[in-house]
């Protein structure tokens, strides 16, 4: 797999008003490292890195309490910063959420404007008022999310909105899952890099969106970036 981590070629993103081009592609542009938060000088946003799936020996199946208190891997990089940390984050200040998908060495990225996770008594819902992208793709990551305020779910805390279905639980990872056709992606799902082209099993990390939509990606980031104002 592509070393493309630390590579200046993959520098494609799309600058966006109240973010900073800069940081629009560290997450991309050199390892932050777990957990981090990157904080610059003068006007630029705070960054926080809220989730990372690279590696093929990491799963996501973990349970409720896992995904809100958060959970890594070390040494590898994978990892999930909790949801009580997000809610606490995107509470404190309006936030952008940024999604990066690789797929065959291309960056797709995906902006969710005033991200908000509420907490744990709504079940760590999430909400936010437009998205952008700098691929084609921007409708299909987009419905990864699928409907507004829609909640979290694991496989032994079920919120998809159907009794008789476990999405997290088929889908192999905590994620915002909705009944019946539980999501359009499966960003927490299993990696391998060896992998170039889809299994068609749902616990495999994929995403429902031409061109992508037959190719395994080789890493899914999610950062959240303070807005400038």
């Amino acid at each position: 797999m592509t070393s493309f981590l630390s590579d200046p070629a993959m520098d494609n993103t799309v600058s966006q008003p109240g973010i900073s081009h800069a940081h629009q592609h560290l997450c991309l542009r050199g390892w932050l490292g777990r957990r981090q938060v990157r904080e610059n000088h003068g006007s630029d946003p705070a960054l926080t890195q809220i989730q990372l799936k690279v590696n093929a020996n990491t799963s996501f199946n973990k349970t409720w309490q896992d995904f809100k208190n958060g959970f890594d891997f070390s040494p590898q990089e994978d990892f999930w910063l909790g949801n009580e940390k997000i809610h606490y984050i995107t509470a404190s200040k309006a936030h952008t959420l940024v999604v990066s998908v690789v797929v065959d060495d291309a960056v797709h990225q995906l902006y969710m404007y005033d991200f908000f996770m509420a907490n744990e008594t709504a079940d760590f819902a999430v909400t936010y008022t437009e998205t952008f992208s700098n691929s084609s793709v921007e409708s299909y990551l987009g419905s990864c999310w699928g409907n507004d305020s829609i909640k979290f779910s694991t496989y032994d805390l079920d919120n998809d909105g159907v009794m008789s279905t476990n999405c997290a639980s088929e889908f192999g990872a905590g994620w915002w899952y909705q009944a019946p056709n539980c999501s359009a992606c499966n960003p927490n799902g299993d990696i391998d890099p060896n992998q170039t082209e889809r299994l068609g099993i749902p616990s495999e990390n994929f995403w429902n969106a031409a061109p992508i939509n037959t190719s395994s990606p080789d890493l899914v980031s999610m950062a959240l970036f303070r807005n400038l104002s």
